[in-house]
Parts: C-alpha cells; structure tokens; sequence
C-alpha cells in the first residue's frame, strides 16, 4: 500500500473506531448523559465532513476533543483520556493527511 493512500484512510478508519468506541460506552451503561449522546452525534457528523473536507474534519475532531475535556473535567481520569485522546488524535491525523497532500501536490511529486 503507497503512503498516499494509507494516510488517506487511517484517519478515516480512527474516526470510525472513535465512533465505534463511543456507541459501545454508550449502549454498556457506562454513559448515559446528555453530553455523551451529543458526542456520539457530534463525532458522526463531524466523521461524515471530514470525508470530504480533511482540514475543516480536522479541526472539528480537535474542536470536539477540546468541549470534551472541558466538560469531562469533573469525572473520572480514565473516561477523561478515552474521550479526548482519539477525537484530538483522529483531528491531528485528519490535518496531517490534508498537509502532506498539499505539499505533494505543490511538488508535483507521487511517492
């Protein structure tokens, strides 16, 4: 698999781990508040731009890991980091795949 397309797609497949991991929380009990299940909604909805729009998907998964610790501050560490750390992580990863493909293509280059 060329590089290309491989950091095209693992952003894409850690937003839907992301989304995978926040239904499994929310359908086990662990969270059943208003702020998880717009988080659910959120991520996919922001899963669904991002396909489209790397750097504005991006920004809205650093966004949503952002409102996430801010909210979540008063829970548990563990809920806290399995929140926040793949939405921010899915957004870096999401804008990194948008700048290499531009500086590949202001080169003129395919690897």
């Amino acid at each position: 698999m060329k590089v290309p397309t491989l950091l095209q797609w693992f952003p894409r497949g850690m937003a839907l781990f992301t989304i995978l991991i926040w239904l499994g929380l929310f359908f086990f009990d662990y969270l059943k508040t208003i702020p998880a299940i717009f988080l659910v909604l959120a991520a996919s909805l922001t899963t669904f731009i991002s396909w489209k729009n790397e750097a504005l998907g991006g920004c809205f998964f650093i966004l949503l890991g952002s409102l996430y610790f801010v909210v979540a501050m008063g829970y548990q560490m563990g809920l806290l980091i399995l929140g926040m750390v793949p939405l921010t992580l899915t957004g870096v990863c999401f804008l990194f795949s948008y700048f290499y493909g531009e500086h590949t293509e202001m080169q003129g280059s395919d690897f």
